[in-house]
């Protein structure tokens, strides 16, 4: 990251102006983006998105690429699949595909989706020490509300923040303060953690600290986006967590 702070590298976590490891301080609430942050989510997107292209006579996409193009909420996918078939995003189409969409993913939205590796651990290493948690994610809200219940993840939050028409989507930071609100933290008590360049923009949008992960979709590119710290396995994030909150300085 040209002109900015160090990346330090400790235990395959990388952050930027780590602190050594103190138990008096630590983050009141964590807000989880959910798709390639919490859940891999990638083959039933593109599931339902090959069925809507198909609705409309174009060619579907590898998973891969799905990938590319997760971010921003339903109609930012349709608008980033017709730019990649050279097809105008004109707005009536724009608009019945991405009802399509949601109607196809909303009948189907767990066949493939699991939850990454370690996270269970760390929602309840992080309940056990009293941290609140939320959710903040452009997915539509009634396709998010299903996916918790099927994956056994609604029962760790409180707070859940997710896309609907007439709220401003990630960067943007409305959804984020809400959820804190509902939690009864302030940003700077808090940490959003996610997997993308919106995640980034919405922590510094809000005030809040951001911690990213290597392996979402983001595409390897995590520390190039400047989050505080990005953590390459579940297990790093509460050693990583307690730095970032820790009085004293790095001597």
């Amino acid at each position: 990251m040209v002109g900015g702070p160090r990346v330090a590298w400790r235990r395959g976590a990388r952050t930027r102006g780590l602190t050594p490891l103190s138990p008096a301080r630590f983050p009141r609430a964590v807000v989880f983006d959910l798709d390639g942050t919490l859940i891999d989510s990638a083959s039933d997107i593109a599931l339902a998105l090959a069925r809507t292209l198909d609705e409309v006579g174009l060619s579907a996409f590898d998973v891969d690429t799905v990938k590319t193009m997760i971010g921003g909420g339903s109609r930012k996918l349709i608008e980033r699949a017709l730019a990649a078939r050279g097809q105008a995003a004109e707005l009536d189409l724009v608009d019945r595909m991405r009802d399509a969409f949601e109607r196809l993913y909303l009948a189907e939205p767990c066949r493939h989706t699991r939850v990454f590796a370690g996270a269970i651990d760390l929602l309840d290493a992080l309940v056990a020490r009293g941290v609140g948690l939320g959710i903040c994610t452009n997915k539509p809200a009634e396709i998010t509300g299903r996916l918790l219940a099927a994956l056994g993840l609604d029962r760790y939050f409180s707070a859940v923040a997710a896309g609907f028409d007439g709220v401003p989507k990630k960067p943007d930071p409305t959804m984020l303060l809400t959820v804190l609100s509902r939690l009864g933290t302030k940003p700077a008590e808090s940490v959003l953690l996610g997997d993308s360049a919106a995640d980034v923009g919405c922590a510094r949008a809000g005030g809040c600290p951001v911690v990213l992960v290597s392996f979402g979709y983001a595409g390897g590119n995590a520390v190039a986006l400047g989050p505080d710290a990005v953590i390459d396995v579940f297990s790093e994030a509460v050693p990583v967590l307690a730095r970032l909150f820790a009085k004293a300085p790095v001597k």
